[in-house]
């Protein structure tokens, strides 16, 4: 009976250390607005924040940002990260048929991506800014501004946090 309960214990004790460990191994893209009175025509900025649980380095990342070119128009990035930026695509592509966000409620998305130059990315702590993302409200009511992963470093995991905006 006791050797039994010495296995079980053992099995636990490894499956929660497994899991805690990989756990840790998540690069965490969030997508924030300060904005919150956006009116039609008004220009409006989105920041995309870079962060894991452990500062140990990655390989680099990329993103799609996502959005409904019904209601916003997507401008441009500014102020990104620098350190191992790879790509930047400023001309947004269709989503209907990929639809890499898996949500129906855009249509339009623009990547950028990162890779290591150095040992490993982004070679300093986190979080930190990856861009900000300029767009221009065009048509009111609610909108998803989402996030994608294109590429996420080997032996991560990925999580998104997108956000919603409130056109008047």
């Amino acid at each position: 009976m006791k050797k039994s309960n010495y296995i079980v214990t053992i099995l636990l004790a490894t499956f929660v250390f497994a899991s805690f460990a990989f756990a840790e191994k998540t690069q965490i893209v969030n997508l924030t607005n300060t904005d919150k009175n956006i009116t039609v025509g008004q220009k409006f900025t989105v920041t995309a924040n870079y962060d894991t649980q452990s500062d140990e380095g990655s390989f680099g990342l990329g993103v799609r940002i996502h959005f409904d070119s019904n209601k916003v128009k997507f401008i441009g990035f500014k102020d990104s990260f620098i350190i191992g930026k790879t790509l930047e695509d400023t001309v947004a592509k269709d989503d209907t048929r990929s639809d890499f966000d898996q949500s129906t409620v855009t249509d339009k998305y623009v990547v950028i991506g990162w890779s290591a130059t150095a040992d490993f990315w982004p070679n300093m702590p986190t979080p930190v800014k990856l861009s900000d993302l300029l767009f221009e409200a065009i048509a009111p009511g609610g909108t998803q501004i989402n996030v994608s992963f294109s590429s996420i470093s080997s032996g991560y995991q990925s999580q998104a946090n997108n956000v919603l905006i409130d056109i008047q």
